[in-house]
Formats: structure tokens, C-alpha cells, sequence
């Protein structure tokens, strides 16, 4: 995990922080995923992509990231301790010794600490991690190659009850793929 404050949310605040981040990275990333704020869509932040040869994307989604929140909330809690310690808030000074902490610290999943992981030993966390995935989902898929279907849309906690929750546009599935669960290519 890399952190870096910002007093503000602006497009020179969070470029100068992501150009410091990326700067301390061992091993460059191909791609950045963010959200849609205009802190990362302008084009300070465009210049750093290209400068960086990074995909810079959003994926359009209201959905929140899971990893990333319980990262937040360990954090957080990481953060919570050290204030009770000291007896003050303020957060800028200890930041790196919590991100430090985090990362040097054996997670359960992974079975070892976030900075132990590398290209070397990639594809033994993958399998450990992913270990209780199926390839191929056991149950016959729902749909076939030439179905015409319509999607489901994403609803929020509080939306209107009375609009439908499928698309008005018809879609034919073109490929059906396999996995667990299964996907299919309109």
C-alpha cells in the first residue's frame, strides 16, 4: 500500500502526490483505476499517465471497491491506535509508519506481508488465494449462443420501487464463457 496526504482534492494536489507514489514504486504498474472525480480526469493528471506509460480507467460503476474499503478500515484502525498512543489526531506525521506497519505485517490471506510479495512469487499467492475457485461453474448456464436478453440494472439502497430493473435495450449473447460464475459476451 502507498499513501501520501493531500490538503486538498485538487488536480495539482493529487498529481504532485501520484508522481511521488509512483516514484517510490519498485515494480511500475500497466495500469491506474480510479474513480470518476475531476482530481484524477484533467490533464495534469493525463500528462502524468502518459508520462508513466500508464492505463488510466474508470469502470463506470457505483459499486465500491471491497479490497480497497477493508484496506480503509485497516488503516483506520491502524491509525485510531496511534492516536489513543499519542493523544492527538494528528495523522499527517504517523501516515507512513502505519502504511509501514501495514505492509510488514503478515496478512492471512496471503500468508505472508504485503512487501514480501514480488514477480518471483506471483503466481503461488494467486494459487492460494484463488485456490477454492472453480474453473468451470458445475450447474448448465441459464442462456445459450443467440439468446436475446435484456440486462439487469444496478439498483441503489433507496431507489424508486416502481422502474424497472432491466434495460429497455435487447441484447443477442454472442459467446458464452464457461467460469464460475458464468459470463457471456453480448
Amino acid at each position: 500500500v502507498w499513501a501520501e496526504p493531500v490538503k486538498r482534492k485538487t488536480a495539482k494536489d493529487v498529481t504532485t502526490a501520484m508522481r511521488k507514489i509512483l516514484l517510490q514504486m519498485k515494480n511500475m504498474p500497466r495500469n491506474c483505476q480510479t474513480d470518476l472525480g475531476k482530481e484524477f480526469y484533467n490533464s495534469e493528471f493525463k500528462k502524468l499517465m502518459i508520462e508513466f506509460k500508464l492505463n488510466h480507467y474508470s469502470t463506470f460503476s457505483t459499486m465500491k471497491a471491497s479490497v480497497v474499503e477493508r484496506t480503509n478500515r485497516t488503516l483506520k484502525n491502524l491509525l485510531w491506535k496511534k492516536f489513543s498512543l499519542q493523544g492527538t489526531y494528528k495523522w499527517i506525521s504517523i501516515l507512513q509508519d502505519v502504511i509501514n506497519q501495514y505492509n510488514h505485517t503478515p496478512h492471512r490471506t496471503l500468508g505472508l506481508p504485503p512487501s514480501k510479495v514480488n514477480t518471483r512469487n506471483t503466481k503461488a499467492i494467486l494459487d492460494t488465494v484463488y485456490n477454492y475457485i472453480k474453473t468451470v461453474d458445475p450447474k448448465p448456464s441459464k442462456f445459450k449462443k443467440g439468446d436475446y436478453v435484456r440486462i439487469s440494472k444496478y439498483r441503489e439502497a433507496f431507489s424508486k420501487g416502481y422502474t424497472p430493473n432491466w434495460s429497455n435495450e435487447i441484447f443477442r449473447i454472442a459467446k458464452v464463457n464457461f467460469r464460475n460464475p458464468t459470463t457471456y459476451l453480448l
